[in-house]
């Protein structure tokens, strides 16, 4: 009688009790084998801070035409071999604004965890207008797309001037 009520009553509950607390626990085993060379992070911002490791402030997707400077930052992990990083600027109609200059990376063929790159869209004021809009940067290494980011660009907000009666 007491072996069937452990049977079918006590090593049930035990189980069902397990799968419960197991249910909380979410994890994720690293791959013997991880990607080489991928992005871990793509954004448009309005400074980098330098350190060890470059580091993107003010992200944003939203800069003003009065904005001198936009950063694409980029984060590549596991690089272990050389790579050559390159981004294009798309304006809002789809043209081909600017090509950065060909980076390249990791000569000595070390075997790095991170690699943090950034390229900077320059805006002049005398042609600012005409270049509202949404745009996109696309960014390649080994001559390959690995991300894209959109942003957009938008006219100064006007503020209205309060003028005293006298």
């Amino acid at each position: 009688m007491y072996k069937r009520i452990l049977k079918y009553f006590i090593f049930p509950s035990i189980l069902i009790s397990l799968t419960q607390i197991v249910n909380c626990v979410s994890f994720r085993i690293k791959p013997i084998f991880p990607k080489d060379n991928y992005v871990d992070l793509m954004v448009t911002c309005q400074k980098i801070k330098e350190g060890e490791l470059l580091y993107p402030e003010e992200i944003t997707s939203k800069f003003n035409l009065k904005e001198s400077k936009i950063f694409c930052f980029v984060r590549i992990k596991n690089v272990n071999e050389t790579i050559k990083l390159q981004w294009k600027w798309y304006k809002p109609d789809e043209k081909l604004f600017r090509i950065s200059p060909l980076l390249i990376v990791n000569h000595e063929m070390k075997e790095l965890e991170e690699v943090t790159v950034y390229d900077e869209l320059s805006i002049s004021e005398e042609n600012s207008n005409s270049l509202k809009g949404k745009w996109i940067v696309a960014f390649f290494i080994n001559d390959v797309l690995k991300g894209t980011v959109q942003f957009e660009l938008i006219a100064e907000n006007n503020q209205e001037k309060k003028f005293k009666k006298s």
